[in-house]
């Protein structure tokens, strides 16, 4: 994203449809910092709210689910900002996600499967389509 928006680039924000709303939480994630494959191993234990915005505990690689490497605080952008914490719990919630992976694949008719990890090399490839790479 290097010093671009995620919100720019080929599609206008918001993207449409539940694939739309979880592309847009994972380019924001990428765009606050976090590598690919912390996006892709967080799992709905590894979220934890605060008042500030989200805290995201993120797995070490190799290591067992509740294995942390490190914690790394989310704040909420400002009015008017995309910001990832919104982003991520409208995801969550238009998903119907409260175990597992957070971000998971979704079906040709638009639902999310719940349990379906997307696979290394997913964002590359959403950032590919939506012209945010």
């Amino acid at each position: 994203m290097q010093g671009r928006d995620a919100g720019q680039g080929g599609q206008a924000w918001p993207l449409p449809g539940l694939a739309g709303l979880r592309d847009r939480a994972m380019l924001l994630l990428a765009a606050a910092g976090l590598r690919e494959a912390e996006i892709l191993r967080l799992d709905a234990q590894h979220l934890v709210p605060s008042a500030a915005g989200l805290v995201l505990r993120l797995a070490r690689p190799g290591a067992g689910p509740d294995a942390v490497a490190r914690e790394v605080a989310l704040p909420f952008a400002p009015p008017g900002r995309p910001c990832a914490v919104r982003a991520v719990e409208a995801w969550r919630r238009a998903a119907g996600l409260r175990v597992g992976p957070v971000f998971c694949k979704v079906s040709r008719a638009g639902r999310a499967e719940e349990g379906r990890r997307l696979a290394a090399g997913a964002l590359r490839g959403i950032m590919r389509r939506r012209g945010a790479g």
